[in-house]
């Protein structure tokens, strides 16, 4: 394809990877703040794990939420000024994606089939984009 067509789908690319930051960053700071709650919740339920193993898990999972949406954050805004560096992890983070996918069809059922087929299939027409499309290539080599 060429540049213009390949540059739109980098930008569909980078869209996509904004939506998850904000996903990261909602749930993560969620999990942060419903640490306590969780924690009341847990003691009700008389479980045998402690209650502070929870919130603490809960907590450290927000955490690790809000450091993951600064990388991406990175990430996307290198994406949109076409750095090479981030064409390569786009490339590693659809071979993860592929994979991640084949896995899920043999243990999603009924309608949740259709969106890991459809997911699937996105990740596999964005790997071929990052790591085979020359016009793709062309926009994120390196200007001298």
């Amino acid at each position: 394809m060429d540049k213009k067509t390949a540059d739109i789908w980098v930008k569909v690319y980078a869209i996509l990877t904004w939506i998850g930051i904000f996903a990261m960053i909602f749930f993560g700071i969620l999990l942060i703040a419903s640490g306590p709650m969780i924690q009341n919740i847990a003691a009700s339920l008389e479980s045998e794990i402690s209650t502070e193993l929870i919130a603490g898990t809960a907590l450290a999972m927000g955490i690790v939420l809000l450091i993951f949406s600064v990388f991406f954050i990175f990430f996307a805004l290198a994406l949109w000024k076409h750095k090479e560096w981030s064409r390569i992890v786009a490339i590693i983070f659809s071979v993860f994606a592929i994979f991640s996918g084949i896995v899920s069809l043999f243990t999603v059922t009924g309608l949740l089939t259709i969106a890991v087929i459809v997911g699937l299939l996105l990740d596999c027409w964005f790997f071929y984009v990052f790591a085979f499309d020359k016009g793709t290539k062309e926009l994120f080599m390196k200007k001298k």
